[in-house]
């Protein structure tokens, strides 16, 4: 178990022993430690893509982050980054600020998990 308690929310565990089941121990955590160092730099330029109003393109970012997410069993990133995908204009600000935070969370877990793994 995780000594963090946010990361039953946020991460989803069973996925994640499903993953090393399939791919291997190792594989996972590399593909984790991958995916926690860039997650930051993601949800942040998924807020700069909105700020220029490049909607588009800031919708296709946050597809993109949602679906390595949901493979690496990120689930309350994933939820976040759908809501920021088929949001309005009007809240989008408060989306993206909890898309950050959430990303950060994440991260942060993400490096529980690992040292768990190891």
């Amino acid at each position: 178990m995780n000594s963090n308690n946010n990361s039953v929310e946020l991460i989803d565990q069973k996925h994640l022993a499903e993953l090393r089941t399939t791919l291997g121990s190792r594989t996972v955590v590399r593909l984790m430690r991958a995916f926690s160092q860039n997650v930051n730099g993601e949800a942040h330029h998924i807020t700069y893509l909105a700020a220029g109003n490049k909607w588009p393109a800031m919708r296709s970012a946050a597809h993109a982050l949602r679906g390595v997410a949901l493979n690496l069993g990120c689930v309350a990133l994933a939820a976040m980054c759908s809501k920021v995908e088929n949001s309005g204009v009007p809240e989008i600000g408060e989306l993206l600020d909890a898309l950050v935070v959430t990303s950060r969370l994440t991260s942060e877990n993400l490096v529980y998990a690992i040292d768990d793994s190891c």
